[in-house]
């Protein structure tokens, strides 16, 4: 799971990497190397952007009539752990320093049978997150790029 994840933010870095041609004053036509994209952890924020985007989503879904029963099993060190999964597993997929040590998905939402209404209220979740904090829409895309994967791991199961 670890490596769909990568393997599908890889690509969409990839696909945004390149070199451009560029004119400077007073020079001739060279090709300058553009910069190398920072990694989507980095255009998140770092650690505390990741951090800051889970603690909203987490709101928001607690908040959903849809989404809020799923959860309410839950005590303050259950929803803690739920916050640090998430997080790390961001961070991980994002090509930051933390790693998921958590379940694979199709694993941690075994019997859960998670329904296509769920799964699209928890991105509408996400995507409140995402613009509470003002994420550009190039991440807001790659975000969506690397976990649109997870869909036929969760729902369903």
């Amino acid at each position: 799971m670890r490596r769909l994840l990568l393997a599908s933010t890889l690509f969409a870095l990839a696909a945004c990497a390149g070199r451009a041609s560029s004119t400077r004053a007073g020079d001739a036509r060279k090709n300058d190397p553009v910069p190398a994209e920072k990694p989507l952890y980095e255009r998140l924020g770092g650690l505390p952007g990741i951090e800051g985007l889970v603690a909203s989503f987490l709101d928001s879904v607690l908040a959903d009539p849809l989404l809020a029963p799923r959860f309410a099993h839950l005590d303050a060190e259950g929803k803690q752990h739920l916050r640090q999964m998430f997080i790390d597993q961001i961070c991980e997929a994002t090509f930051g320093p933390c790693q998921y040590s958590g379940k694979a998905m199709a694993e941690a939402h075994a019997g859960m049978n998670i329904t296509d209404d769920e799964w699209n209220a928890a991105l509408a979740a996400l995507g409140r997150a995402l613009d509470a904090h003002g994420v550009a829409a190039a991440e807001k895309d790659a975000l969506g790029k690397t976990l649109a994967p997870l869909h036929d791991e969760i729902v369903g199961k």
